[in-house]
């Protein structure tokens, strides 16, 4: 794996890129790269943009503490289920169109804010604005199509968290923005966040509509075309021809395609692999459209296709959940990401509420309440990435045990930083203690997705919606904490649950792999590094072959002065007197010319 700033990506047999170019944002891996994470930032930046401004609204609704908690379980309470839903749409149809419809339908709530008038009203609102929480899934699976096993493990920790910022962004944005609106004549506070909200629903919609029209689903274009586990370039080029032929019949009505038709086909498809921007044999939303009878070709029903994508969500649910691997992580990421949905639903009160001075008066403003919270989820900058790569680099040596080494590691030092943050009564020291509880939780999110590719290669996106979902159905349930315990209390709590759950690690198995090495591990990592070996000896052969494709004459030696013919010897080379002469040259007159050996010249 190389990380790098300019340049294309280097790619594997399968067209997924073996590097990351952070500052290259050409398709289709690095576009699709940057479109993953800015259209998860933007979901999480509608998604928590009630958050830091829950003192005002709070006050707005005259809501209670438990109404308030009631309306941060119900922010996350949606998205679980959405999150199991979106994992096997998103292997049916792919990532790209699955993210715009979960932020174009995630925006329209966020704008509909200022029609709430009571607890129930927000309560109903943030469950809806849940759904854009789902926009994770997308973004994990996105990133799998597009890099090989080497990267993926950053990748998707890169995209991770930089998509997490956008609750960071809300955080420092919305008060700012609500500043703005109430502090003009003649708008009241209720007014001014109803105004508030039009912001981030209008850019998270805008993000969604771009999506659609400016990245692709896999290396190869369209969902469609994508190499599929166990294929090769050359045998998904096969299968895509041989699909185009299957649909041209059956829209003929059964007639056989003239052969101009089935070239034109192939034409396509070999189009939509090289420009990625082909759409061939597309049916119901990615997947192939099997032939059709004759009399029936036009005639597929919605309803038959509907049931397909439910036998085949079901038959993916039986497969991944036969081995401990998925519980496991379902489990840890609670521990992790849902723990991190907590933090920001409550962090920013529990600053406003919790540091008083010595008359009990609050130390800290709404907006320095936020802007001290902002601290935790713009950690995601670089600290979920530090997960991902941890993953990858012990990965060298270590194989699934390495990653298994690091997501055990992160994910008890969560729990260890966040017991010590409780313990702080300083402002400033609790911040501190803060900002490293963030790095390692965010670390265990980096290395939980470290370990989901590798789960089922066959259904990615249905282990990364449940592993997702189970982040937010841990926001849920530590949510109720808050109901009925003080804040303290309740995130101490939540650290013992994080330790303890940490231990659930002993129990993964990759591969045979557990999370000491074996004998399978030195395998392993003997096979990975023989394959390395053999690719890098393949690179070298085939730049060597390239070098010399490009020198299509055989180069000439260098010939000095003295050394050339002379122009006025009849036998030199130059006049054709030579057995050397390259050409035959015609008289002044267009007549013959002896050439070589007196042989006859072209008359020109």
């Amino acid at each position: 794996m190389v990380l790098g700033f300019c340049g294309r990506p280097s790619t594997d047999e399968a067209g997924r890129a073996t590097d990351i170019r952070f500052l290259n944002v050409s398709r289709p891996h690095m576009r699709g790269f940057h479109a993953s994470w800015t259209c998860f930032f933007m979901a999480f930046f509608s998604w928590f943009s009630i958050a830091p401004l829950l003192p005002q609204i709070k006050e707005s609704l005259s809501l209670t503490k438990e109404q308030v908690a009631e309306s941060n379980a119900a922010a996350v309470a949606s998205t679980v289920a959405l999150r199991v839903i979106i994992g096997p749409i998103c292997d049916y149809v792919g990532p790209r169109l699955t993210m715009c419809l979960i932020l174009i339908s995630g925006s329209i709530p966020v704008a509909f804010y200022g029609l709430v008038t009571n607890a129930e009203g927000l309560l109903a609102l943030r469950f809806f604005i849940g759904f854009l929480g789902a926009a994770f899934v997308s973004c994990q699976f996105w990133t799998s199509l597009m890099f090989a096993p080497n990267t993926v493990g950053a990748a998707n920790a890169f995209v991770g968290g930089w998509g997490n910022l956008g609750a960071g962004f809300t955080l420092l944005i919305m008060p700012l923005i609500f500043d703005a609106f109430n502090g003009t004549d003649g708008v009241s506070r209720e007014d001014a966040l109803a105004y508030s909200f039009l912001i981030p629903a209008t850019v998270t919609a805008a993000f969604g509509v771009l999506t659609l029209f400016s990245s692709d689903d896999c290396p190869q274009g369209k969902y469609a075309n994508r190499v599929k586990p166990g294929e090769t370039l050359e045998d998904a080029q096969k299968r895509i021809e041989k699909e185009a032929a299957s649909k041209r019949r059956s829209s003929k009505d059964g007639v056989s395609p003239s052969p101009e038709g089935e070239d034109q086909g192939q034409g396509l498809a070999v189009q939509g692999q090289e420009e990625g921007t082909g759409d061939v044999a597309r049916g119901g939303g990615g997947e192939a459209v099997s032939p059709c009878p004759a009399a029936g070709g036009k005639k597929e029903t919605f309803h038959g296709k509907l049931q397909e994508f439910f036998s085949g969500a079901l038959e993916a649910m039986r497969s991944v959940f036969v081995g401990a691997n998925t519980w496991i992580l379902i489990i840890h990421y609670a521990m992790c990401f849902g723990v991190e949905l907590t933090v920001n639903n409550f962090i920013v009160l529990y600053f406003y509420d919790e540091f008083r001075d010595d008359d009990g008066e609050r130390v800290l403003s709404q907006s320095q309440a936020a802007w001290i919270a902002a601290a935790f989820p713009l950690c995601n900058i670089f600290a979920r990435a530090l997960g991902g790569l941890l993953s990858d680099y012990l990965a060298v040596p270590l194989s699934f045990t390495g990653r298994i080494m690091a997501h055990g590691f992160s994910l008890l030092m969560e729990g260890v930083m966040l017991l010590i943050f409780t313990m702080q009564h300083d402002i400033w020291s609790a911040l501190g203690v803060l900002i490293v509880f963030s790095i390692f939780t965010q670390m265990a999110e980096g290395t939980t997705f470290g370990l989901v590719p590798f789960v089922s290669k066959h259904h990615t996106g249905m282990v990364a919606g449940l592993v997702g979902a189970g982040g937010n159905a841990g926001a849920l349930l530590l949510a109720f904490l808050f109901r009925q315990l003080p804040d303290r209390q309740a995130f101490r709590i939540i650290s013992y649950l994080v330790m303890g759950t940490a231990l659930a690690s002993l129990g993964l198995r990759l591969h045979k792999q557990y999370i000491w090495p074996t004998e399978k591990t030195w395998e392993a990592a003997k096979a990975e590094k023989e394959k390395k070996e053999e690719d890098r000896r393949k690179k070298e052969q085939k730049k060597k072959s390239l070098e010399s494709d490009s020198q299509p004459f055989p180069q000439v030696p260098a010939v000095s002065r003295t050394e050339m013919p002379s122009m006025q010897d009849p036998s030199s080379a130059v006049y054709g007197g030579g057995e050397t002469s390259p050409m035959n040259f015609p008289d002044r007159e267009g007549g013959e010319m002896e050439g070589p050996g007196g042989e006859e010249g072209v008359v020109v």
